[in-house]
């Protein structure tokens, strides 16, 4: 049995390295029931999905090691999750060309799919042309078993066709889709729920953290209140916390300066799009009797929230375009407490006073078109 290596850097990701075609280790790490692992011909070795940019999954690590042991193999693992790695903007500009190419690889296969079926579908209507329209199998006739045999090759022909143009319609959606890869991962919406994520996601860190200096004063001899009091100044100051460089709070660690990488990054993104006339919403832009524009609406605000909107039920809208307090009262037909709807300040594209509405209300309806 041979060597093999079990690496892992934020940069390259979870590696592993050594092994041999035929030695058995493709079924541990990448077979049905596997570790998880994939084989990179372009790395040579094979390789741990989602793993770079982020800290090592020590137990895929050590279920790796264990079965490769097991199995009879040498196996040593070097993980070092303190390194720093990439910059963010690197990953996501990295990210955001990998998905260009991917549309671009999409479309060529798409084309050439839809292209191969087009063409097959056009040749068999040739080839059937010389049959007339509803001419019958003569059963008897010399001819039944030429006749079944062509009908049999053009519909397992037709088939074919059929298959290509829907893989056609497949990867042109992929492409598509990995098309509006970047739009859609940048749009304002996105980023704002995305920044709220990571802000909580933050705070959780800087608490796990905190308990690990706190059990780290505990186990101390003395002077722990002074530690203590210590520890919540440089907290409340976002400084780093000075904790025991054990391997779970070194990930934590690292998971949290990447984690205010990322929300520096999108923070600076939301600023740009701000600074290019896009509006980002909240609670001091609304008072009660506004309207807010919401995916394609209006609605009557009924109460602000710190962080949602307060809305008739849009069940009562049906077919309007504008939902007042009193046009949900008059649709409420089961009488007590009005339904309400809410829906976050991401989710608002305009706003508009109850002087604009009411305005806007007594303008005669355009004439529809046709």
């Amino acid at each position: 049995m041979g060597s093999i290596k079990i690496t892992h850097g934020l940069a390259e990701g979870t590696l592993v390295h050594g092994t041999e075609q035929g030695d058995g280790t493709g079924k541990i790490l990448g077979g049905k029931g596997g570790c998880g692992f994939r084989f990179s011909r372009n790395l040579g070795a094979w390789y741990l999905p989602h793993s770079r940019d982020r800290v090592s999954k020590s137990w895929v690590i050590r279920d790796a090691e264990q079965r490769l042991t097991a199995a009879g193999h040498t196996v040593t693992v070097e993980i070092d999750d303190a390194s720093p790695g990439r910059n963010f903007a690197e990953a996501e500009a990295e990210r955001n060309e990998r998905a260009e190419t991917r549309a671009e690889r999409y479309g060529s296969r798409g084309v050439r799919a839809a292209q191969a079926g087009e063409a097959r579908w056009a040749r068999n209507r040739e080839r059937a042309s010389h049959i007339p329209m509803g001419q019958p199998i003569l059963v008897g006739h010399h001819s039944e078993r030429r006749h079944r045999n062509f009908l049999r090759k053009l519909w397992r022909s037709d088939g074919i066709a059929v298959k290509d143009m829907q893989r056609g319609e497949y990867w042109a959606a992929r492409a598509a889709a990995a098309e509006k890869y970047k739009d859609r991962r940048e749009a304002l919406p996105t980023t704002l729920r995305r920044i709220e994520k990571l802000d909580a996601e933050l705070r959780s860190l800087d608490r796990r953290l905190a308990e690990a200096a706190e059990r780290a004063a505990d186990a101390g001899p003395d002077g722990r209140a002074d530690r203590l009091r210590a520890f919540w100044r440089r907290l409340l100051r976002r400084e780093p916390v000075p904790v025991p460089d054990s391997p779970g709070v070194v990930r934590l660690r690292t998971t949290r300066e990447q984690t205010a990488g990322q929300l520096a990054y999108w923070r600076d993104h939301v600023a740009r799009l701000e600074a290019e006339g896009a509006k980002v919403w909240g609670p001091a832009d609304f008072s009660k009797g506004d309207f807010a524009l919401h995916r394609g609406r209006w609605f009557e605000v009924i109460r602000v929230n710190p962080k949602t909107l307060t809305v008739p039920w849009q069940h009562y809208m049906f077919s309007l375009k504008v939902l007042t307090v009193e046009a949900a009262t008059k649709a409420h037909q089961s009488g007590g407490r009005l339904n309400t709807d809410r829906f976050p300040y991401d989710d608002v594209q305009g706003r508009m006073s109850a002087e604009e509405m009411t305005a806007k209300l007594a303008q005669p309806a355009e004439p529809q078109a046709g």
